[in-house]
């Protein structure tokens, strides 16, 4: 059986000011900058989960509620493969993250790519992804967060 670890995006990297704090590493690179509608621009910092997870020979999925990304997240996404993220955010078409739709839509993912079946009785995409650690699969809280 392969190493799976599934993240979510706030496993893989935070505002740098909040990374860099946390860590106690003033000078960790930043990873990328988000630029907001209003002008205003976010750094951000990996954790280094994703790095070490990878390091250790884990295939790492990603799920999020984030409906689009930006491009802070393209270093990461280049990382993991876009083919390995589900976004579970919010869709005009399937309403928000835990909409009946959209967990159904993980569930899927959790069968055709993951491989296993998921909990019937998980209602939330997070209760599905926390549910994975029965088979055996990692999240993202599984790894320290400074690694790398």
């Amino acid at each position: 059986m392969k190493k799976i670890a599934v993240f979510t995006t706030s496993d893989i990297q935070a505002h740098a000011s909040h990374v860099r704090s946390w860590l106690k590493e003033p000078n960790r690179p930043i990873m990328g900058t988000a630029v907001r509608e209003s002008g205003e621009t976010a750094e951000f910092c990996s954790w280094g989960k994703l790095e070490e997870a990878q390091a250790q020979g884990y295939h790492v999925y990603v799920v999020t509620s984030r409906s689009k990304f930006n491009s802070h997240d393209d270093w990461w996404i280049a990382l993991v493969g876009q083919e390995n993220i589900i976004q579970t955010g919010y869709d005009p078409n399937h309403g928000c993250a835990n909409d009946p739709v959209t967990v159904e839509d993980w569930r899927a993912f959790i069968r055709e790519k993951i491989g296993v079946e998921p909990d019937p009785n998980a209602t939330t995409w997070m209760d599905l992804l926390w549910a994975l650690s029965a088979h055996g699969i990692k999240s993202g809280r599984d790894f320290p967060k400074d690694c790398i």
